[in-house]
């Protein structure tokens, strides 16, 4: 796209963040799946594995598949709240992109603009 075609504002980036999703999107999907699934909550399947003696995240694995069925997706949200959540998950997407940009900081303009032009880009082929 030709600069003189390219308009940004402080507005429009501001509006942008506001909207990026974060991995956060993610734990609450897992959460609700894994209620969706067994209609029992974090706090139980964590209770329960912690009671059956479960201490690492391939024995909860296992303990859930081998004994209630509960695979994939389902599983992290309790594999999360027993033993921690990775660091990525807990992070706003403005942190995501300061850590990712942090060591080259030179790249951060040019990457936005390049998610911008495709956002454009992307408007431009729904409406037409």
């Amino acid at each position: 796209m030709p600069s003189d075609q390219h308009v940004e504002t402080e507005e429009q980036a501001t509006q942008a963040r506001k909207e990026a999703r974060t991995w956060r999107g993610m734990v609450y999907s897992n959460k609700a799946l894994l209620l969706r699934k067994t209609g029992k909550d974090t706090d139980h399947w964590a209770g329960q594995a912690r009671a059956a003696g479960v201490s690492n995240d391939s024995e909860l694995r296992a303990w859930m598949r081998d004994n209630f069925g509960v695979t994939g997706y389902a599983q992290y949200a309790v594999s999360w709240d027993m033993f921690g959540y990775p660091e990525f998950t807990l992070r706003d997407a403005d942190e995501l992109i300061d850590g990712q940009y942090a060591d080259h900081p030179q790249l951060r303009g040019g990457a936005f603009r390049l998610v911008l032009e495709g956002a454009v880009k992307v408007i431009r082929v729904q409406l037409a």
